[in-house]
């Protein structure tokens, strides 16, 4: 399960999203589990209240102030 599915040219960008402030790779779990069942998923992105920690197993993470970026 995703939090936020959007359309995004042709693709399905997948978010999860968490009140959390401290990054743990087990939040990237969803995403990663949902892209199995998408293999051409487009972005995956974890959107939460801490700071950005960059990519892991292939999913963004981004801080909730940044999410018009997303």
């Amino acid at each position: 399960e995703a939090d936020g599915v959007v359309e995004n040219g042709g693709r399905l960008d997948l978010y999860e999203i968490k009140a959390s402030s401290t990054f743990r790779p087990d939040m990237t779990a969803n995403l990663r589990r949902m892209a199995e069942f998408i293999p051409d998923a487009g972005r995956r992105a974890l959107v939460y209240s801490g700071r950005a920690a960059g990519v892991h197993d292939g999913v963004d993470t981004v801080n909730f102030a940044d999410v018009r970026d997303v």
